[in-house]
């Protein structure tokens, strides 16, 4: 089971972009987000270098897709007959979002994102999802994108035994 400090580290260790993306999309999902401008304007005027800053229309379309997060995350737990496939197609449509407008493209970043968005019972899926995400066509292909699918599917045969997150990264300020 992997420590708080463990989980710190490997947050530590994504770049600024990548962390900086987490946070904003964590914040996104939370269920006081909907409607509440504040969220807009916190992140819309955070700019550590020109031009970095979300424009509306950024938070918005991420905002919009992030809404269904509770519901998709209920889809999982129902454990109802189709409820898999449901929620396979539900969160690829998410995770195409995320890597399509480029907010995660590596897979330790989106397994870190994914496991605290749809919580434990998701671990099993997050490698297959992250490999058709990278696939789809909406994705830019990059060279080094390959190498990444392969990395989620190698993960997904390794025998890590899934566990909650203890760490969240609203405890850090960027």
């Amino acid at each position: 089971m992997p420590s708080i400090i463990e989980e710190i580290q490997t947050f530590s260790a994504f770049t600024f972009s990548e962390r900086r993306s987490i946070c904003l999309l964590l914040d996104l999902a939370k269920p006081e987000a909907r409607f509440n401008i504040k969220f807009f304007h916190y992140w819309g005027e955070r700019s550590d270098a020109p031009g970095s800053a979300w424009t509306d229309g950024m938070l918005l379309a991420a905002w919009d897709r992030l809404a269904q997060t509770s519901r998709i995350k209920a889809i999982l737990i129902s454990k109802a007959w189709g409820s898999d496939y449901e929620f396979h197609s539900e969160a690829l449509r998410t995770a195409v979002f995320i890597t399509s407008n480029g907010y995660l493209r590596r897979f330790e970043p989106f397994y870190f994102l994914f496991i605290r968005l749809f919580g434990v019972a998701a671990h099993d899926y997050i490698p297959s999802i992250y490999a058709a995400a990278m696939l789809h066509h909406d994705t830019k292909s990059r060279n080094n994108e390959d190498e990444e699918v392969l990395a989620a599917m190698r993960y997904r045969d390794s025998s890590w035994e899934a566990q909650a997150p203890t760490f969240h990264p609203e405890w850090t300020d960027l």
